[in-house]
């Protein structure tokens, strides 16, 4: 879905409002003083932090010549490997010596350089040949797949059993 947003209205743009969202919804999580209020900010946290992946592929994509974009692509999943691998250390550190907030908080200056480099640097891209309606059963269906096999497994583990009836509704 999202990497139909960037072909749709471009992944430049695509881009840009992930950044801003995630920064802004990082901000947001480091001042909640209310658990629920943390839940909903990392929603949509996650909500941006999924338009990101989609529409860097598309911006290297529409970058790079096909003869460079395997580089391009390996060098970009290599620094994603990176901090995959380093997030957890950093993030351990700063909840050990300053505060789990710090762990938010920290987003917030990285993301106002990448909106601010973005902006100067990136190229607005459109598929040529965009669909211009999205499936919304197909979302609707799947969204509710997802939720349903989700739901099922945690219940399992925690209150209904493997073999309990609601178990098996939610998984089947």
């Amino acid at each position: 879905t999202a990497g139909k947003l960037g072909d749709r209205f471009g992944h430049r743009q695509t881009f840009l409002i992930g950044i801003a969202g995630f920064a802004v919804s990082s901000a947001a999580i480091g001042f909640s003083k209310e658990i629920g209020l943390v839940v909903l900010f990392r929603v949509l946290q996650g909500l941006f932090g999924a338009l990101l992946m989609p529409a860097a592929l598309g911006l290297l994509r529409a970058t790079f010549p096909a003869e460079k974009l395997n580089m391009a692509i390996g060098i970009w999943g290599m620094v994603i490997g990176a901090s995959t691998a380093g997030g957890p250390i950093v993030g351990g550190l700063l909840v050990e010596h300053v505060s789990w907030q710090s762990v938010f908080f920290i987003n917030v200056p990285v993301g106002i350089v990448a909106l601010i480099f973005g902006l100067v640097i990136l190229k607005d891209h459109r598929a040529a040949n965009a669909p211009r309606s999205f499936d919304i059963l197909g979302i609707v269906l799947l969204s509710g797949a997802m939720f349903s096999l989700i739901w099922g497994i945690i219940k399992a583990g925690e209150s209904w059993g493997w073999g309990g009836g609601w178990t098996w509704f939610f998984l089947g």
